[in-house]
Parts: structure tokens; sequence; C-alpha cells
């Protein structure tokens, strides 16, 4: 249950708060105190429709990212995923670390891979 949702049901009324749900308190409060754009991270995709995505594109599974696999084709995928879901999503490297059962280092050096790849893969990233 979100903080909006949780003030809700104990009975205080709430504004729709720019469509994040981690900011307590009126709409015009959300506007000084959330950065300006800050309500288009809602409708940004996750880590898991970035992992089904770059899945598809290197025509392997979710799981088979997940694995201890270390062939080419998987560990440019998981490169790709850690570039993108680190600097565009913003999602911190130890959450992507954990969700492909990698240790930090290894998604920090991963997402260095990443943004080599992101240039040849430019086209395809467009879409996304």
């Amino acid at each position: 249950m979100g903080k909006q949702d949780l003030m809700r049901h104990l009975g205080f009324e709430t504004e729709c708060c720019c469509g994040d749900d981690q900011v307590l308190g009126s709409h015009s409060f959300a506007e000084k105190v959330l950065p300006e754009g800050a309500e288009k991270t809602s409708a940004r995709m996750g880590l898991q429709e970035l992992m089904e995505k770059v899945a598809q594109e290197f025509s392997v599974t979710v799981v088979d990212l997940c694995s201890q696999n270390r062939t080419k084709n998987l560990s440019d995928a998981r490169a790709l995923i850690c570039y993108l879901a680190i600097s565009y999503l913003k999602i911190p490297g130890t959450k992507v670390a954990q969700r492909l059962g990698q240790a930090r280092s290894s998604v920090t050096r991963a997402e260095r891979r990443g943004a080599e790849l992101a240039e040849e893969k430019a086209a395809w990233i467009k879409t996304l």
C-alpha cells in the first residue's frame, strides 16, 4: 500500500501528487519540492520491463540473464541492462546487482561495457 493509499485509508483527504506516490502532501506541495520533470519518472519502465526487452533483443530469457552463464551474448545483454538501468532509469547499482544475481563490482564493470554496446544498439534503444 502506497503512502497516498495509506492516507486515504486513515481518512485523510489527499490530492493527486504529480503522479509520484513517494511524496506525501498536496499537489502544490509536490510541485514545490519535486524537481521539474519528476512526474515523468513514474512513466518510465522498471527494471523487469527493461530486462524483458533486452532479453527479447538478444534472443535469451530473463532466467538466462539471471544465471551464472558467461557466454558473450548473455554478458553483452547484462552489460546493456546495467548501463541503461543505472544511467538512464537511475536504478541503484545494488538493486541491479541483486536482480541479476551479480556482485555490485561486476555490475559496475558491466555498466562501462554497456556504454560501448549502447552506441552499437542506439537505434534499438530509441525504440524503448
